[in-house]
């Protein structure tokens, strides 16, 4: 759409749309575009992999970038968007490198259909600190995500393989569930040999994985616990406390079948009598 303006009686048009950013394909079904902001990868199948372009190549010094051709464009995408052609054609993986240095970006939306997401997919991302995870994942590739803002995530149940350094430098990162989907959980998972403290306040892990979660925090000098937990019909316990849901445990919410007589004057106050109540 264009507008025309009447200026000391000279007719000035311009054009109001923003500028869309398109390149080559990303993947035999892929194709991209950066409009406001916002990269988007539309298609199915596979996101082709790339590598890492140093800044230093003789000496692999970083910061780094993908050769992907959004590369370039990092200083202005806020988000990226992968979004399936049709319910019938999804996306199936991301590549290696595929996103790696997009340093502005925020937020990633992940399109359901999704299995794999490969090595250092969304490293050095440093400021992303929204996403989804579909229900569909099944393996998070080495460093796949490392140097990220996450205050939380959420994995799937779907999960089966999270690699060396997924989450690695992910500084803000807190209480993290692992599924008990999960069947392969690789030493430093959430761990940084060469950066042992960063902080990781709990890591919750089923029983089957007790031994795995402790070598995926093995990095962390002892900052970092984990906590297996178990599950019996709809309720979770961790260490004897029962919890009614995976989040009510993460956020420390127990079950309580009866107010202590503590709890329950506490409740009451000055008045002299108190009702024991039940959850």
């Amino acid at each position: 759409m264009k507008k025309s303006v009447f200026v000391f009686g000279v007719i000035l048009s311009f054009n109001t749309y923003a500028e869309i950013i398109t390149g080559e394909a990303c993947g035999e079904h892929c194709t991209w575009k950066i409009e406001d902001g916002v990269l988007t990868l539309t298609g199915y199948g596979d996101i082709k992999n790339y590598s890492r372009n140093y800044t230093d190549p003789a000496t692999y010094a970083c910061p780094c970038s993908t050769t992907a051709p959004w590369g370039q464009y990092s200083d202005i995408v806020n988000k990226i968007v992968i979004e399936n052609q049709s319910e019938d054609y999804k996306f199936t993986s991301i590549g290696n490198h595929a996103f790696e240095n997009m340093e502005h970006t925020k937020e990633v939306v992940l399109s359901n259909g999704l299995t794999s997401i490969g090595m250092e997919a969304f490293n050095q991302n440093f400021l992303l600190d929204k996403i989804n995870f579909p229900d569909t994942l099944s393996s998070i590739g080495w460093q796949a995500f490392g140097f990220a803002a996450f205050d939380e995530i959420t994995l799937p149940q779907s999960l089966a393989t999270i690699e060396d350094r997924a989450f690695c430098n992910n500084e803000n990162l807190s209480n993290v569930v692992i599924p008990e989907s999960v069947t392969q959980l690789y030493p430093s998972a959430f761990g940084n040999e060469e950066k042992p403290n960063t902080p990781l306040n709990i890591l919750f892990c089923s029983e089957n994985l007790k031994d795995q979660c402790q070598a995926a925090v093995a990095w962390r000098n002892g900052v970092a616990s984990v906590q297996s937990y178990s599950k019996e019909g709809n309720r979770y316990e961790a260490d004897g406390i029962k919890y009614k849901s995976l989040s009510d445990m993460q956020n420390g919410i127990p079950v309580k079948r009866i107010y202590t007589i503590e709890e329950a004057n506490a409740v009451a106050g000055d008045k002299n009598r108190v009702s024991i109540k039940y959850r």
